[in-house]
């Protein structure tokens, strides 16, 4: 499956899994010399993919988790708020959905409401 066919998926919200299968290679490609465009990716896949098992592709999410850990000091001002995203979203955090952090961090506003403010 190209990346291109994984982006698509994405975009439609129709992350199914056979689309996951492709994590291992993501994760090939992210110990490599450039690992953030398979890391967004492949977040982007565990995020639209969020009530898939993933028990399968445990180990290929902690080489992800691993590679956004390494790319973060070294990213731009551009990626570093998507790639906090995508160690969140390797960790299993489930409170940020797509482009909040990268929103708060950016200084924008966001649609993120606080747990711990929220009234009962």
């Amino acid at each position: 499956m190209t990346d291109h066919e994984l982006w698509d998926a994405v975009s439609r919200q129709d992350v199914r899994a056979e689309h996951l299968a492709e994590l291992d290679r993501l994760a090939d490609l992210a110990e490599g010399p450039d690992p953030v465009p398979a890391v967004l990716l492949a977040s982007a896949l565990i995020v639209g993919g969020r009530d898939l098992d993933r028990t399968g592709h445990a180990e290929a999410v902690a080489r992800l988790h691993t590679a956004a850990l390494r790319a973060l000091p070294s990213s731009d001002e551009a990626n570093y708020p998507y790639l906090l995203e995508c160690v969140y979203a390797f960790e299993g955090v489930a409170f940020w959905r797509t482009d909040d952090l990268a929103w708060v961090i950016a200084g924008e506003e966001s649609n993120v409401t606080c747990v711990a403010c929220v009234r009962v």
